[in-house]
């Protein structure tokens, strides 16, 4: 088999900070000067024997020394070597065995990896060698959300909530911490006053994003509130809040969320005037944070794409400070190697 792999080499980002305030909270005040030098590598459509596409690809991994990619179209999981040559196809649509209701998530620790099936409610690990070891099914007395997963050898970190019928929706927490057999352990991140409000920029953005971050510790960012990033511990204990508004962010319209739902069009309209904090990734190397963020077009709606706008990148250093915040010409996959995969 072969890949037509395209990629090309980012320009050397040169960024000229301003000047630091004194412990003043001030939005878009870069605190350093730093250059970085980074490949850019655009995965958008991969070919195989020159007629079968491999696109619309929803997550991307490296893993065991291998690139692991979840097809969005076909639920396929691609296993290609470190020169980017497949050495396993597995999955497809189905609800037989090794298929996939939808496509997967990918969740991993250093010697299991987990593709996590949504709408099948079904997390399926496999080892080193590709082989099943071990299906899961959800715990359906917790709320969990099709978001990023983040696996520990003996714990997932998700976005969801433990219901409690004293409470609404808005009033539970916001990332789940679950043992390794998926049973409860802890609910935390209380969601942001913003969402009490039930604005429809809220509504549209109650979603967590999740990332792991140094030995220990995970980064969670609800995607309403953007200049705030959560660095925890693995027992749910706040490290560090940082975070910096996006130098591109659109503050979304004040719209009655009745009248952004009333139509396809005033969705897409909606959508078309609000930021979306698209994939966070944590790089061990260089002990950075990229947050991809993306501006939508209102195609995005009717394609049911997230591809489909203008995305930015923010990289946030060791000490927590923004240190880059410019347009990159597609999603945030990857950060592996002063390599960034989109």
């Amino acid at each position: 088999m072969k890949i037509f792999y395209t990629s090309i080499s980012i320009i050397v980002i040169s960024l000229l900070f301003l000047f630091c305030q004194d412990n003043k909270s001030v939005d878009n005040i870069y605190e350093s000067q730093e250059k970085l030098n980074y490949k850019l590598e655009i995965i958008d459509t991969l070919i195989v024997d020159g007629n079968f596409n491999l696109g619309a690809v929803k997550a991307l991994v490296f893993w065991n020394n291998d690139y692991i990619i979840s097809d969005n179209i076909t639920n396929k999981i691609w296993v290609l070597d470190s020169n980017l040559s497949v050495k396993r196809e597995m999955g497809g649509k189905g609800r037989g065995p090794g298929e996939f209701i939808s496509s997967p998530n990918i969740a991993y620790d250093s010697s299991t990896i987990d593709f996590i099936d949504y709408r099948g409610k079904k997390i399926y690990t496999y080892d080193k060698n590709y082989t099943l070891i071990k299906t899961n099914n959800f715990n359906r007395e917790m709320i969990i959300h099709s978001f990023s997963w983040v696996k520990t050898k003996d714990r997932y970190i998700l976005c969801g909530s433990k219901p409690d019928p004293k409470k609404k929706m808005d009033e539970l927490g916001s990332v789940l911490i679950l043992d390794s057999n998926l049973n409860y352990i802890d609910n935390i991140l209380d969601w942001d006053d913003i969402y009490h409000e039930m604005t429809a920029g809220a509504v549209y953005n109650m979603i967590v994003k999740l990332t792991g971050g140094k030995k220990g510790y995970f980064f969670a960012q609800q995607t309403a509130v953007p200049n705030k990033v959560f660095c925890f511990d693995l027992q749910g204990k706040l490290e560090k809040r940082f975070g910096r508004l996006p130098k591109y962010y659109k503050k979304p319209p004040e719209i009655p969320v009745e009248k952004v739902m009333a139509s396809v069009e005033a969705t897409a309209k909606f959508v078309a005037n609000i930021t979306r904090v698209k994939n966070m990734c944590y790089d061990k190397k260089t002990d950075r944070l990229f947050i991809n963020y993306v501006n939508l077009f209102e195609s995005a709606s009717y394609l049911r794409s997230g591809l489909e706008g203008e995305h930015y990148l923010q990289i946030y250093n060791s000490d927590y400070d923004l240190i880059f915040d410019e347009s990159i010409p597609g999603s945030l996959l990857f950060v592996k190697d002063k390599k960034i995969y989109i």
